[in-house]
């Protein structure tokens, strides 16, 4: 995290990312939670014409974002200090927001767009990859033995 200052106020620049496609964007913390950690609600886009593009979320911390539909639009993941998360997705050109639904519902009643930034989606992938290699075991023939504690000779 780098602490910026200017002049009488200071802020933090973290979370910086660059798109395939050069977009650039970093989140902006311009004040402390009474905790003293920043406040990173602001996410800033540098656009490929070099345009300044501005998203404040409506939590306090963002904690992950990234692009979305071919750089068209950014997604994030931000929460309070305590509580569920919140996902919301921009349009970059317009700052218009496009969809937003709660971070910490069940994977699979989160909408398709919001999964890779839920609370849940990292177990999910990892369900998901596990089912699937289930799925190609059974399909090649391939019996797994459950696996059992071993015996003692008592």
């Amino acid at each position: 995290m780098l602490a910026v200052s200017t002049g009488s106020a200071e802020s933090e620049i973290s979370l910086k990312q660059k798109s395939k496609s050069g977009l650039q964007g970093w989140t902006v913390a311009g004040a402390r939670h009474s905790r003293g950690e920043w406040m990173n609600s602001t996410l800033v886009v540098i656009t490929k014409a070099g345009e300044k593009k501005t998203f404040r979320i409506s939590r306090a911390f963002i904690g992950t974002w990234g692009f979305a539909d071919a750089d068209k639009s950014v997604v994030i993941a931000g929460r309070n200090e305590h509580g569920p998360a919140w996902i919301q997705k921009f349009d970059i050109e317009t700052g218009k927001l496009l969809a937003e639904c709660a971070g910490s519902d069940f994977f699979k009643d989160t909408p398709e767009w919001a999964r890779p930034w839920c609370d849940e989606a990292e177990k999910a992938e990892k369900a998901e990859k596990a089912e699937k290699a289930e799925k190609a075991e059974k399909a090649a023939g391939v019996r797994k033995e459950p696996e059992t504690a071993p015996r003692s000779n008592d």
